[in-house]
């Protein structure tokens, strides 16, 4: 049976638009079509059906130039598709300059028809009926990348994964920019997972990064994690936390290598501090209140009588997170607001939230260093995502910052160190009265995962589901549509016995994740894929329970199952640990320390 219907999937959107798009078309009404394409690639960037009819519908309206440069765009992402010598796969030539386009494209629509037939099988749980049609639907437009995800997606159900596997291996080969990016497959599932049709993509995608086969290989402690947990297993696992703890509570572990990131600080709290970040997810009221902005705003009104936050969506943030460009006027704006806020509170230290980097519709370190030379104040930057393949963040504001923070190392803040200190640690502070707001009964999901899907977390959760594990989880992007809502997700948080949780961004480099901080908050015990860097500051088997590949995933959400006495000391002493060494008052006061010390 396929997994359970849910809301359309962001390809499932794409596919609709498209189709209302070629109607348009047909009833001669570019500009509509327009609309609708555009759309369409908003949900689906690998979507070829609507880069052409997109170019098709430009060129009737006399936008030769942006439907050229649509195809060319097309061309880069889709080369097997849209080929350099202007052939177009299944799709008639573009007659550039002219009104009326001429050729016929009913093998795209054909294909399309036959698709829809197989979507229905699939729906009803019938994916043997959906597979002759998928087929069919395939030879007749071979370059349809929606038939080959749902062909491997009714073998998969038809347990038959090796041509599952097959299929993808094909749709990898023919199809990269929309196959090799796990975030780009995951446009097919929405903001849920199909574990088997998951499980046979990853397999396939380990042929390509060959890095995957360490997640998916025999775990060296637990090996194969089987149909159910085997006793030696249960017997090896219950020896390691409990003489780690042990031990631990005993004073002979040795303390995590980071752990005094927070030392002594001398600083008093009678600075004024304003907090300059967006109150909103991509600057905008259409999503969610921004966590960053929700936890620092909380911490520093208690650590500081002289407090402040100004909500900076109209001057933050990189182009490209922005829902529609923002204007001129609108950046003017928010700057003289800034400006405005400055000189009425004149503060010491403002904390920057500087996770972009500046540009035409943002704000830059130009117009920052003027305010900071005009009102003199120290400028601490908050730089969250410090990895590949995001800009060097770090770099760009460093020149006019007495001080960058980081929550996780790396050598992009080398090159900021050259022009001012960097404190690395949990510079994110969990507001504790925020979370207690939230009130739970009971912790009724065994399992839980709820975030946004990267760093392979649907590998992670395809594994659990298809071994039967009781796994909650939903994929966010923290849209008004998609999202829990910043009390909803501390609220499931509080009801998870155990919280799955990876720092996986680019290849195998790993990164301290708020959602950590958040789930020790909640007293839900952490079940975390291991890392060095998480070893800086935390103890594996006392503060967390780590896994490194399914294997031991699997292994250990059964184990934690049978012994919720386990996962109950791992949540106690993890919160203990954080509000002992990494709590609010002991960042700020850490920061205005450092701050107060810089030359």
């Amino acid at each position: 049976m396929c997994a359970e219907k849910t809301k359309p999937t962001p390809v499932e959107r794409s596919h609709r638009l498209v189709q209302l798009g070629i109607a348009a078309l047909d009833a001669n009404n570019p500009g509509e079509a327009i609309s609708h394409l555009e759309q369409a690639l908003g949900f689906q960037n690998g979507n070829p059906d609507a880069y052409y009819y997109l170019a098709r519908a430009l060129n009737a309206i006399g936008g030769v130039a942006l439907a050229k440069e649509t195809l060319s765009l097309a061309q880069d992402r889709l080369p097997s598709v849209f080929s350099g010598d202007g052939t177009f796969g299944p799709y008639p030539t573009i007659n550039f300059f002219a009104a009326e386009q001429s050729g016929a494209d009913s093998e795209v629509r054909r294909s399309h028809e036959l698709m829809s037939q197989a979507q229905k099988n699939l729906d009803r749980g019938d994916p043997a009926g959906a597979i002759p049609f998928l087929l069919d639907s395939l030879e007749v437009n071979p370059w349809n990348p929606h038939a080959y995800y749902h062909l491997a997606r009714a073998f998969a159900h038809t347990e038959e994964p090796s041509k599952a596997r097959a299929v993808f291996d094909k749709a990898i080969i023919d199809f990269p920019f929309i196959f090799t990016q796990s975030s780009s497959f995951g446009e097919y599932q929405g903001n849920t997972v199909d574990a088997k049709t998951t499980k046979a993509y990853y397999e396939a995608l380990a042929k390509v990064y060959p890095g995957l086969l360490n997640y998916l290989s025999p775990c060296p402690e637990v090996g194969i994690s089987g149909d159910r947990l085997d006793p030696k297993i249960e017997t090896y696992l219950l020896r390691s936390y409990t003489e780690a703890l042990e031990t631990w509570r005993s004073g002979a572990f040795p303390e995590p290598s980071k752990s005094g990131v927070f030392g002594a600080a001398t600083s008093s709290d009678d600075q004024s501090v304003l907090l300059v970040a967006p109150q909103f997810v991509r600057c905008t009221p259409d999503w969610d209140e921004y966590v960053i902005y929700l936890h620092l705003k909380g911490t520093g009104a208690v650590a500081f009588e002289k407090f402040q936050a100004h909500e900076a969506d109209a001057i933050h943030t990189e182009n490209f997170h922005l829902v529609e460009p923002r204007s001129n006027e609108t950046l003017s704006r928010g700057i003289e607001a800034l400006e405005a806020h400055l000189d009425r509170f004149r503060p010491s230290i403002v904390l920057f939230e500087g996770t972009f980097m500046g540009g035409q519709q943002c704000i830059d370190r130009e117009e920052l260093g003027r305010l900071k030379a005009a009102y003199g104040f120290k400028l601490a930057t908050l730089i969250i995502d410090a990895h590949r393949p995001l800009p060097n963040y770090a770099e760009y504001w460093s020149s006019i910052s007495d001080l960058i923070l980081s929550q996780n190392e790396h050598p992009y803040l080398d090159i900021a160190r050259l022009n001012c200190p960097v404190l690395v640690g949990p510079v994110l502070p969990v507001d504790f009265a925020q979370m207690d707001e939230v009130k739970v009964k009971k912790k009724d999901l065994e399992l839980l995962f709820v975030g946004a899907r990267r760093g392979y977390r649907d590998l992670w959760l395809a594994h659990l589901l298809d071994a039967g594990l009781p796994l909650f989880h939903r994929f966010t992007d923290k849209s008004a549509e998609n999202s829990v809502g910043q009390k909803g997700y501390i609220k499931l948080l509080k009801r998870g016995r155990a919280t799955i949780s990876s720092g996986l961004v680019f290849g195998q480099e790993h990164t301290i994740n708020f959602r950590i901080f958040e789930a020790i908050a909640a007293k839900t015990t952490l079940l975390q894929l291991d890392s060095a860097e998480l070893k800086d500051y935390f103890v594996p088997y006392v503060h967390y329970a780590p896994f490194s590949n399914v294997n031991q995933l699997i292994s250990t959400a059964r184990f934690l199952g049978l012994h919720p006495k386990i996962g109950e000391s791992l949540a106690c002493e993890a919160l203990a640990w954080y509000r002992d060494r990494y709590a609010a008052t002991l960042f700020w006061r850490t920061m205005t320390d450092r701050l107060e010390h810089c030359i």
